[in-house]
């Protein structure tokens, strides 16, 4: 029989999850860049797709940004613990984390992130309606001498009032790599100093 030739560390395929997710903050078209992130609203279960915006492994948190007027951001002040699900499919890799929401609004953290964010971007919380507000006619939801164009600074500064960034805190993380010659499988549990618990499960 011939010695199997996949990774069957957990540690490293654990590894390779956070790697996958560093690269995404660089290639925008990495699989990872965009998520999917799952809350609990008030009519059950509810998803959206959310970008990615920092990764930081030592403090094991991810971040999106956000309207903080948006029904993510409403359910996660209700019910801070969601679910963040990446895919990529070049890779064949997922990684699905488990979380704790933590909302900065108007704080240093939100400044420090508002700060790095790009001003075509910005334009998007100068929002004069509160996302999912339903509307008699179509509306891009943005100032009309906006449409079509990139903000100056001066002109994004009101919409740091609307703008939250959003930690995801992470309490277990699954990785799963796609194999011809057998998935893989793991789960890891952050342990009580700055180190992970693996296992593997059956995928």
């Amino acid at each position: 029989m011939n010695e199997t030739t996949i990774d069957l560390n957990p540690a490293s395929i654990f590894e390779r999850g956070w790697q996958l997710l560093d690269e995404a903050l660089k290639n925008r078209k990495s699989g990872f860049r965009t998520f999917t992130l799952a809350t609990i609203g008030a009519e059950g279960a509810e998803a959206r797709t959310v970008v990615l915006r920092e990764v930081d492994p030592k403090s094991r948190f991810i971040r999106f940004n956000s309207d903080v007027r948006s029904a993510k951001v409403i359910e996660l002040k209700s019910q801070p613990n969601a679910t963040a699900l990446f895919y990529d499919a070049a890779q064949k890799f997922q990684v699905r984390a488990r979380v704790q929401a933590v909302i900065h609004h108007g704080d240093e953290v939100a400044r420090e992130a508002w700060e790095a964010t790009a001003l075509l971007a910005r334009r998007c919380y100068l929002a004069p309606f509160v996302p999912s507000t339903v509307l008699d006619d179509f509306h891009p939801n943005m100032p009309e001498h906006l449409v079509g164009r990139e903000p100056v600074e001066e002109e994004s500064v009101e919409g740091f009032d609307n703008f939250c960034a959003v930690r995801l805190h992470i309490t277990s993380l699954e990785s799963f790599s796609l194999d011809y010659e057998g998935h893989r499988r793991v789960l890891s549990i952050p342990a009580s100093d700055s180190s992970w618990e693996h296992r593997f499960l059956a995928p």
